[in-house]
């Protein structure tokens, strides 16, 4: 076991506050003590390079581990990138469209969503997105290209069409809840890509910390023996972590480094 630790991040939830949209000024000073004191900061997240906001690179991240696992990055180098086979990209949407979805297509530069939507739920999500600075284009864009895709089932008569298909395809998928789901090449997740950095880096499993609140956290919470779970997040999750620590907005990140002694 080494004295330099590894800190794994969700995003939303964990890092920034889904109640009040912002990232607690107690979480900045944490994580910047935790650098100063020789450890390693790193963004755990499902979302693709793309939806990493300035205010997140602003914090001074060590690296960023994107679209579950899909793309690693550190010290602005990538060390890691596996994207979807462009020949696939028609098909997967044309699937999605046929089973009643609303689909998010992320790619590392681009989102890509239904901007013609006349659904009001669409079009306020679209305008919420647009509103934080998402890179977001067309479903229809010449210039599609991704490496990861989310859906909202319409219909849950569909469901099993859309299961068949991702996994006769080679498609992994995180179900997390309310019929939405995640969809990300076969063999990666958060996990994989906290597998990659620690041997990157030559750390153990014990040297990492990983903090989350959610179900696509499940992953990366049964890879790691720190696991450390909001007390804002799914409380079924508290099965399989070390620590629950206080709410986003009650300074929970501050307060869970204060526990392991590494702020």
């Amino acid at each position: 076991m080494s004295s330099r630790k590894i800190l794994f991040f969700d995003i939303d939830g964990t890092l920034i506050s889904e109640t009040s949209g912002e990232i607690p000024t107690s979480t900045k000073k944490a994580l910047k003590v935790a650098q100063e004191n020789g450890h390693i900061t790193i963004i755990n997240t499902g979302r693709t390079r793309a939806l990493i906001e300035p205010r997140l690179q602003d914090m001074g991240f060590d690296g960023y581990i994107c679209g579950c696992g899909t793309y690693i990055e550190i010290h602005n180098k990538v060390l890691y990138y596996k994207t979807i086979d462009k020949h696939k990209y028609q098909e997967i949407i044309q699937v999605l469209k046929e089973n009643e979805t609303d689909m998010i297509i992320e790619g590392t530069e681009n989102i890509y969503m239904d901007l013609e939507t006349t659904d009001p739920v669409r079009q306020k999500r679209i305008k919420e997105f647009t509103d934080r600075g998402f890179p977001i284009k067309s479903l229809s864009s010449s210039d599609l290209s991704f490496d990861k895709f989310c859906f909202t089932l319409q219909n849950t008569d569909k469901r099993d069409n859309i299961v068949e298909y991702l996994e006769n395809e080679g498609f992994d998928y995180i179900d997390r809840g309310a019929n939405f789901f995640e969809v990300v090449p076969k063999g990666h997740s958060k996990a994989s890509g906290m597998e990659f950095l620690l041997n990157y880096f030559d750390l153990e499993k014990e040297d990492s910390y990983a903090f989350g609140d959610s179900y696509n956290d499940t992953a990366m919470f049964e890879y790691c023996p720190n696991g450390v779970l909001m007390a804002n997040g799914k409380k079924d999750l508290s099965k399989i972590v070390s620590f629950v620590t206080k709410d986003v907005d009650e300074d929970g990140i501050e307060y869970a480094l204060q526990h392991f002694n590494i702020v």
